[in-house]
């Protein structure tokens, strides 16, 4: 009976500090590790018995005891340690973010437990494509021709159907502009610069038919209304004689693509970046002029016809969604 009450006084000399539990429920532990077995749990304000070893020691873990008296261990990021003296100051008695505390503050939002998802979608992109093969009708064989690449802004504006609790479909507008600079050697001694600047407005349909948590794969369907102006520069070097002259027309066209899209970029929950193939299609149109020729000979004609042509480019832009 002695040594019982002998063993009992030691245990209590040695557990003799007291640390009070300061988050919502903790584990007491069979190790010094958070993914060991969990003996039993603590909740918000209970006492427990801490060793005086530990106290001070660079262990992440106070040792302690269990109810059966069994040594275990406690994360001492969770306790504060009763010292009734000046150093208790130096703690606070409770956590700024519980991360045990799984409490909602009332009132509920009025989206829980599902997430309102963005029902509208910003798009800014940039188009890099091919030229266009049509030029003006010189009248001449043509010795050179520099068909440049094309480069375009397209800016959409979209929003999802009620219909739609897929969050798939999106219907809008687009709306943007082209641009192009052409070269051609009409003759030894005449040369051209076309430069061609388009403006375009009109319906805009995607669809989302892939989707993953960072990745998504869209189908896009465009059709536009466009305005385009071309200022046909020659210049013949014989004479050091040159004239400029602006052209300008109507026409409708169609382009349709995929959009591969990375979501959540820079960490920004509502900010996607993508990119993709497009491919567009134009009606044929005449663009006309205004003004007369002054050098008759370098102009056969006041008209500037463009075929039907397709043409391929490739875009990258951002998506918000709001």
């Amino acid at each position: 009976m002695k040594k019982i009450l002998a063993t009992l006084s030691i245990t209590a000399n040695i557990y003799a500090a007291t640390g009070v539990v300061k988050a919502l429920e903790i584990p007491i532990l069979i190790a010094e590790d958070e993914s060991s077995s969990i003996l039993q749990m603590k909740r918000l304000g209970e006492k427990i018995h801490i060793h005086d070893n530990s106290l001070d020691s660079d262990s992440d873990y106070y040792l302690t005891l269990t109810r059966d008296g069994r040594e275990a261990y406690v994360s001492k990021k969770f306790i504060k340690i009763i010292r009734k003296n000046i150093q208790e100051l130096e703690t606070n008695i409770a956590l700024e973010n519980d991360p045990t505390d799984y409490r909602l503050d009332e009132p509920m939002p009025e989206s829980y437990p599902f997430k309102i998802y963005s029902h509208n979608k910003a798009l800014i992109g940039f188009n890099y494509g091919q030229g266009t093969v049509n030029t003006y009708e010189y009248g001449n064989q043509v010795t050179r021709e520099q068909f440049n690449p094309t480069l375009a802004l397209d800016i959409r504006y979209l929003r999802n159907p009620s219909f739609d609790k897929t969050d798939r479909v999106y219907y809008g507008l687009h709306f943007g502009g082209q641009t192009e600079r052409n070269e051609v050697q009409v003759t030894e001694n005449v040369f051209s610069q076309e430069s061609h600047m388009k403006l375009f407005i009109g319906p805009s349909f995607l669809y989302t038919f892939y989707r993953r948590n960072s990745f998504e794969i869209d189908f896009n369907v465009d059709a536009s209304f466009n305005y385009q102006r071309s200022f046909v520069s020659q210049e013949r070097t014989s004479t050091n004689e040159s004239e400029e002259r602006e052209f300008s027309g109507t026409f409708i066209s169609m382009k349709m693509g995929a959009n591969f899209i990375h979501r959540r970029i820079f960490d920004t929950p509502d900010l996607d970046f993508y990119h993709g193939p497009q491919l567009s299609i134009n009606s044929p149109y005449t663009l006309t002029t205004s003004t007369p020729a002054e050098i008759a000979e370098l102009w056969p004609s006041d008209t500037f016809n463009i075929q039907a042509d397709f043409a391929l480019s490739y875009s990258l832009g951002f998506t918000v969604r709001y």
